[in-house]
C-alpha cells in the first residue's frame, strides 16, 4: 500500500470549519457570564427598573448533578452574571436517548420562549442540548414537521435555518460532542442508531472546565477516556483526514496515553484530569471533521442491543486496528513508539474481559451484519475481514 500520509501531503485541497468558542481549564464554567452576552445583554441602561428576562435558559442536566449541588452551583453563576434571567431545569436525562423520549421534551419546550439552551452532562445530555437546539425553531416555523423518526428513519432531512444559542459544558472526558456537528439519537425498538448532522447543530460555546470531571468513578473515567482515544484514532485511519484534525488527533493521543493511566492512578488530580479533558477535546475537534470510522460502526449495535458503554463498545477493536494500520503503512513511522504504547494501554485495561460482562462473545460475533454503517465504516482507509477483526480483538 502507498504511503496515504504522503498523498496528503499532495493534496491541493482541504477545508476545516468549526465555530465553536471555547473557554477550557479549572474554573472554566466560572466564565459562562462571557458566553450568555448572546442570550441576555445587558439591559439599557436607561430602562433602569425594567430589568425584565426577554425569555429563558433551559438547564439540561441528569438528576446525578442535581444531586451533587452543581446544578445549584451554576445557577448561582449564571444568576451572578445575568441577575435578570430566567431558569427552566430540566435534570431528567437519561443516557442514549430514545428518539421517543427526544420527541417527548421537543414538544414539551415548544410552546416556551426559549431564548438559550445549556447542556451541562455526558455525551447524551450534550446531544440532547444539541437536538433541541435547531428542533425546537424547526418545529415553530415548520406545520409539516412530521416528527424525529420521520427525518431519522426515512432520510427526510430538514433544512435548519435557524437555532437556538446552545453553551455544552462537558463533565466527561470522552465524548468531544461539545465541539461536533453532530447529535447522537437512539431508536431503542428497532435497535439503531441515527446521527442528526447539521453546521446548525454545533454549539455556540464549550466551558471545558475539568474540575466537573473529578466526581466520575473509575469506571466511567475508563469508558470515556476510551472513546476519547478512539476518536484520535478514528479520525487519523479516516479518508476524510486533514493536516490539521491529524495535529490535533496525533497530539490528542500523546496527551490521552499517558492522562488515562494517571487519571486512574490520581483520580482526585486536578492536572491529570485537566490533561485528559484536553485529549478529549483535541479529539472532538478532530472528529468534528473527518467523522467517526470502523471502531464506532462495530459499537453501535452492541450498545443498542447489550448496553454495552459506547466507549467500551468502540474501543475493544482498537488494538487489532492499530497493528493493522502499521502494517498497511497507514501511520508515519516516527509514530511507532507512541502507537506501541497505545497498544500496550488497551490491552492492560483488559477490554476482553470488560466487555464480557455485558455480552458473550457469541452474541457480539452473531452481531456482525449490523455493525456495518455506510456513513462510518466506509470513512475508514482500511478494509479488515470483520470477523478476523472481531476474533482477534477478543482473542477468541
Amino acid at each position: 500500500m502507498d504511503d496515504p500520509c504522503a498523498d496528503m501531503a499532495r493534496a491541493s485541497y482541504w477545508n476545516h470549519y468549526n465555530p465553536v468558542r471555547i473557554i477550557a481549564g479549572a474554573g472554566a464554567i466560572n466564565h459562562i457570564g462571557l458566553c450568555m452576552e448572546q442570550f441576555f445583554p445587558a439591559p439599557d441602561p436607561s430602562e433602569t427598573g425594567k430589568q425584565k428576562h426577554t425569555g429563558t435558559i433551559l438547564l439540561l442536566t441528569s438528576k446525578g448533578f442535581t444531586r451533587r449541588g452543581a446544578v445549584d452551583r451554576l445557577c448561582g453563576i449564571i444568576v451572578s452574571a445575568r441577575p435578570w434571567v430566567h431558569m427552566e431545569i430540566h435534570d431528567s436525562v437519561q443516557p442514549n436517548p430514545d428518539m421517543r423520549d427526544m420527541e417527548s421534551l421537543t414538544h414539551k419546550y415548544k410552546g416556551h420562549t426559549i431564548s438559550g439552551i445549556i447542556a451541562m452532562g455526558g455525551g447524551s445530555v450534550l446531544d440532547t442540548g444539541k437536538v433541541l437546539s435547531v428542533l425546537l425553531p424547526h418545529i415553530v416555523a415548520n406545520s409539516e414537521y412530521a416528527g424525529l423518526e420521520d427525518i431519522l428513519c426515512q432520510g427526510k432531512k430538514p433544512h435548519f435555518f435557524k437555532k437556538i444559542p446552545l453553551i455544552a459544558i462537558p463533565t466527561t472526558a470522552g465524548t468531544g460532542a461539545e465541539v461536533t456537528p453532530f447529535a447522537t439519537i437512539w431508536d431503542a425498538l428497532r435497535h439503531k442508531k441515527y446521527s442528526l448532522s447539521d453546521n446548525l447543530v454545533f454549539p455556540c460555546h464549550a466551558l471545558s472546565d475539568p474540575e466537573l470531571t473529578l466526581s466520575l468513578p473509575e469506571e466511567e473515567t475508563v469508558n470515556t477516556g476510551l472513546d476519547a482515544l478512539s476518536h484520535a484514532l478514528e479520525s487519523l485511519w479516516n479518508i476524510n483526514r486533514t493536516p490539521l484534525s491529524e495535529a490535533l488527533a496525533w497530539q490528542a493521543l500523546y496527551l490521552g496515553v499517558k492522562a488515562l493511566p494517571a487519571v486512574l492512578e490520581q483520580p482526585e488530580s486536578i492536572d491529570k484530569r485537566a490533561q485528559m479533558t484536553h485529549a478529549a477535546l483535541l479529539s472532538g475537534l478532530a472528529i468534528s471533521q473527518t467523522k467517526t470510522a470502523l471502531a464506532h460502526s462495530i459499537s453501535y449495535p452492541l450498545t443498542s442491543r447489550f448496553n454495552i458503554p459506547h466507549g467500551l463498545a468502540c474501543s475493544f477493536t482498537l488494538a487489532e486496528m492499530i497493528r493493522l494500520s502499521v502494517k498497511e503503512k497507514v501511520f508515519p513511522v516516527h509514530y511507532s513508539a507512541l502507537l506501541k504504547e497505545l497498544i500496550f494501554l488497551l490491552e492492560s485495561l483488559g477490554l476482553k474481559n470488560r466487555i464480557g460482562k455485558y455480552a458473550s462473545f457469541k452474541d457480539i460475533l452473531n452481531e456482525n451484519e449490523a455493525m456495518h454503517t455506510p456513513e462510518r465504516a466506509d470513512n475508514c482507509i482500511i478494509k479488515p475481514d470483520l470477523i478476523r477483526l472481531l476474533k482477534q480483538s477478543l482473542n477468541i
